[in-house]
């Protein structure tokens, strides 16, 4: 859950600031610049996007449970390759 919370936070403050630029640049021209507003990031964050915001950071939490495990599963084998198993280097090579 930690992770989830992590990862939508972090997307969340990246969308924002995605709007804040992207409306700085579209309405700036020669004559004026162009105004940061990352209230409408907030705004349209909340309203419009978070369910594919809590949906991309529930993926990347899935991918980061994926590879802490295979992290673990290597650390384990590579004790386990002292012994000179065939089977155990053959699995630590796959993975």
């Amino acid at each position: 859950m930690y992770i989830w919370v992590f990862e939508f936070i972090q997307a969340f403050f990246s969308y924002v600031v995605i709007v804040g630029v992207c409306t700085w640049y579209f309405s700036s021209n020669t004559d004026t610049n162009g105004q940061l507003n990352l209230e409408k990031g907030v705004v349209y964050g909340l309203k419009y996007n978070s369910g594919s915001i809590a949906m991309g950071s529930f993926l990347l939490m899935m991918v980061w449970i994926i590879r802490s495990l295979l992290e673990h599963v290597d650390k384990k084998l590579k004790q386990m390759l002292e012994s000179e198993s065939p089977i155990v280097s053959i699995t630590h090579q796959c993975l």
